[in-house]
C-alpha cells in the first residue's frame, strides 16, 4: 500500500496537514489531468486550436521559452521540436527579456510556456518584442500573456496549489501534441498514448510507495544531492532539483549527465547522493550504466530511475522502476517517483511539503 493513503504523521497543525494534503492531491490528480488533456484535444475545439498553432509555427525559425518547470518541460520535449522546426532554439525567458534589443536567435516564431500566464519575465518580453507568430501554452487562457498571443493552447488542468506537479506533466503532453502537429503527424495515436500514460501513472502511484520511501531515506542521509539525466531526461533532472528545493527545502543540483562529468564529479564522495535517469535508448544506455558504476566507485549513494526491464543495476544502487513507454510517456512517468520522493524528503527535513517560505508559486514582480 502506498504511503500516500493516510495523512502523514508528525504535522504540527491543521494548516500543515492541509498543505501537505494539497501537495499529494496534486500528485494524485495527474492521471485524471492527463485524461482531461486527451479528451480536450481530441474534441473539435482543441483539435482546431492545435492545428492553428501548428500552422502558425510551421516553416518558421522557432524560439521556445519558459521559466522554471515550464522551461524544463521544453527541454524534455526539445528533440521533438528540433525535428519539427528548423532551426529551433530553447532560451530561458529571463535571458530573452533582458537582451531583447540584441537578442539572438531572431524571434520569428515564438513558443511561450507559462503555466500561470502571468510570469513577469514573459510579460516583460511581450512588451518588448513583436514576433511574426506567438503561441502560448498556459493553464489560464484569460491571462495577461494570452491577450498578446496569436494562439493559446490551454493545459486543461486545475492550478497546482503548491509547486508545479500536474501543470508540469500536462505541459509535457500538450507540447508533444504541438510538436507532432507541426510535423503534420496525425495526433490521434499520441492522444491515445496520453490516455494510456494516465493509466500507467495511476498504476505507478499505487505500486511504488514503499520503494520511494526507502529511496528517500537513502538519499536523505547525504550531504549533497545531484539529479542527472541526458537527452529528454535532462528536463526530469532539472525538474527534480527544483522540486526537491521547492517542495522539500532540500538543496539539490540538476545537471546533464555528460556535463556533470566535466569537473563537477570532483565533489562526489561518501556524503553524496546521485539520482540518475537511465536512458532506455540503446546508444545512451551504456553511457548511463558507466556513470552509475563510476559514481558508486567514488562512494556515492545512487538511485537509478529506469524501465522495468532495465538490467545491469549494481547491487549497491537503489532502483525505482517505471513502465517501459514511448518518449512522451517516459518523460511523464519518470518524474512521478521523484514527486513522491519530494514528499518524503520534506518529511525527513521537518518541513511541510510544497509550502513556500521565501517566495510564491507565480513570480509576477521583478
Amino acid at each position: 500500500m502506498v504511503h500516500l493513503a493516510a495523512s502523514p504523521p508528525g504535522l504540527a497543525n491543521a494548516e500543515e496537514v492541509e498543505m501537505t494534503t494539497t501537495f499529494l492531491e496534486n500528485v494524485r490528480a495527474q492521471p485524471e489531468t492527463l485524461r482531461g488533456v486527451a479528451r480536450a484535444y481530441a474534441a473539435p475545439t482543441g483539435s482546431v486550436l492545435l492545428d492553428r498553432a501548428a500552422a502558425l509555427l510551421r516553416r518558421r525559425a522557432l524560439t521556445s521559452t519558459g521559466m522554471g518547470a515550464s522551461l524544463f518541460a521544453l527541454l524534455a520535449t526539445r528533440p521533438s521540436f528540433d525535428a519539427a522546426a528548423s532551426p529551433h532554439w530553447v532560451e530561458e525567458t529571463g535571458y530573452l527579456s533582458e537582451n531583447s534589443g540584441s537578442s539572438t536567435p531572431p524571434l520569428d516564431g515564438l513558443l511561450v510556456v507559462s503555466q500561470s500566464g502571468e510570469t513577469i519575465e514573459a510579460r516583460t518580453l511581450a512588451k518588448q518584442v513583436t514576433p511574426d507568430a506567438t503561441v502560448l501554452v498556459t493553464r489560464d487562457p484569460s491571462s495577461s500573456l494570452a491577450a498578446t498571443a496569436d494562439v493559446v493552447l490551454p493545459l486543461y488542468c486545475d492550478p497546482d496549489l503548491s509547486v508545479a506537479v500536474q501543470t508540469y506533466t500536462s505541459s509535457l503532453a500538450v507540447l508533444s501534441l504541438l510538436a507532432a502537429r507541426i510535423q503534420s503527424i496525425d495526433p490521434r495515436p499520441l492522444i491515445e498514448e496520453i490516455t494510456t500514460c494516465a493509466d500507467q501513472v495511476e498504476g505507478l502511484l499505487g505500486a511504488i510507495g514503499e520503494e520511494v520511501a526507502e529511496a528517500a531515506r537513502y538519499v536523505s542521509e547525504a550531504r549533497q544531492v545531484y539529479a542527472l539525466g541526458r537527452g529528454r531526461s535532462l528536463g526530469s533532472a532539472l525538474g527534480t532539483a527544483l522540486l526537491f528545493k521547492e517542495a522539500a527545502k532540500r538543496d539539490t543540483e540538476g545537471s546533464s549527465s555528460a556535463q556533470f562529468r566535466h569537473g563537477a564529479v570532483e565533489v562526489v564522495d561518501e556524503a553524496t547522493a546521485a539520482i540518475v535517469f537511465a536512458s532506455s535508448e540503446p546508444g545512451k544506455r551504456q553511457l548511463d550504466e558507466n556513470l552509475v558504476s563510476e559514481l558508486l566507485d567514488y562512494g556515492s549513494r545512487v538511485v537509478v530511475i529506469c524501465d522495468r526491464d532495465y538490467r545491469n543495476i549494481p547491487q549497491e544502487a537503489v532502483a525505482l522502476k517505471v513502465p517501459a513507454a514511448p518518449e512522451m510517456s517516459r518523460a511523464i512517468l519518470e518524474i512521478v517517483p521523484l514527486q513522491l520522493m519530494a514528499f518524503h524528503l520534506a518529511e525527513s527535513n521537518g518541513v511541510t511539503a510544497g509550502e513556500f517560505r521565501n517566495t510564491v508559486p507565480v513570480i509576477v514582480t521583478a
